[in-house]
């Protein structure tokens, strides 16, 4: 296998001051076949692409990175991160947008195909989990980038964390583009409610403890190095019906993944916001949002593996 890690150039795809890059991790086989699928994951609110190559021991079995079990099976398979994450540039948060981070998404995507060899790619897949796949949805939607893509633990109709027995918890509703504060945000669901929403009771209370340090702000020194602040623009991304519209243009194959405690409230709804398209429902038991922790994780993995093989057969 190679892992290699690139940065692009996405200035020119987005309106903000000074130079812009992303950086994704590229995990291919070695040698890359003569057709090959690509696979390009995008991570949620509080994380960056090590959610995707996680550097932990994890319970059950695939061991503890996505990426490299998909690679193992033959896909390219490329860790991002948005602009403003992780290793991406960092450009004030405020100034991110829905749409400018969709337009970087999609700018990596085609840098990153193109770098491999356009004839070789099958089809390119892109998979959101949580805030990823709501930018996944308008990256699809407004530059048609994926031949199909998956939307991980995110509700095109309305994005819930579920709460603990007995407890109640608000989340805020927030326009789209209007001005939004994760301190305020994260006081408002308060941490049981992460924790309940985020961990299935089989993942190790160690772990738990560690991943949810300082979350979502993520700027104290025990923040694991899977940790990154989301932007501000992540909080209306809660709201009801915000990509509605999005989603409804779209008219590639859709697979929606969830857990069996996560936040798509009702699964089985899900197609009715692809009017145009194929869509696929998968539920993994015993599985919270924070899917690459449970320790039922490979059959999600399998599932998708065997539904990106289906679309790029169709190619």
């Amino acid at each position: 296998m190679r892992v290699e890690t690139v940065h692009v150039d996405v200035s020119e795809a987005v309106d903000l001051p000074g130079p812009q890059h992303t950086a994704a991790t590229v995990f291919a086989p070695d040698p890359l076949p003569d057709e090959l699928v690509v696979a390009l994951g995008f991570p949620g609110g509080g994380y960056n692409r090590l959610y995707f190559d996680l550097p932990v021991e994890l319970p059950g079995p695939g061991g503890s990175s996505e990426a490299r079990w998909h690679a193992e099976r033959g896909w390219c398979f490329v860790a991002c991160d948005h602009l403003g994450v992780g290793d991406s540039s960092r450009p004030e948060p405020a100034s991110l947008t829905i749409e400018s981070l969709a337009a970087a998404n999609d700018a990596t995507v085609r840098a990153v195909t193109t770098s491999l060899g356009p004839a070789r790619v099958r089809a390119r897949l892109g998979f959101g989990q949580s805030m990823g796949g709501c930018l996944t949805i308008v990256t699809q939607a407004r530059h048609r980038t994926f031949d199909g893509i998956g939307i991980l633990g995110y509700s095109a109709i309305h994005t819930v964390l579920p709460t603990p027995p007995g407890r109640s918890t608000s989340q805020p509703e927030v326009a789209r583009g209007a001005a939004a504060d994760i301190r305020e945000t994260t006081e408002m669901i308060g941490r049981e409610t992460f924790r309940y929403a985020f961990f299935w009771e089989d993942v190790p209370a160690e772990l738990v403890e560690h991943d949810l340090a300082d979350y979502p702000l993520r700027s104290g020194a025990e923040a694991p190095p899977w940790a990154s602040p989301p932007p501000p623009c992540a909080v209306p991304m809660l709201s009801p019906g915000v990509v509605a519209g999005e989603a409804a243009q779209i008219d590639v194959p859709v697979l929606v993944g969830a857990g069996e405690r996560d936040t798509v409230p009702d699964p089985d709804r899900e197609p009715g916001a692809y009017p145009k398209a194929d869509v696929t429902v998968f539920v993994a038991p015993r599985m919270a949002h924070m899917h690459d922790f449970a320790s039922t994780r490979e059959l999600l993995w399998a599932r998708i593996h065997s539904w990106g093989d289906a679309v790029a057969a169709t190619r």
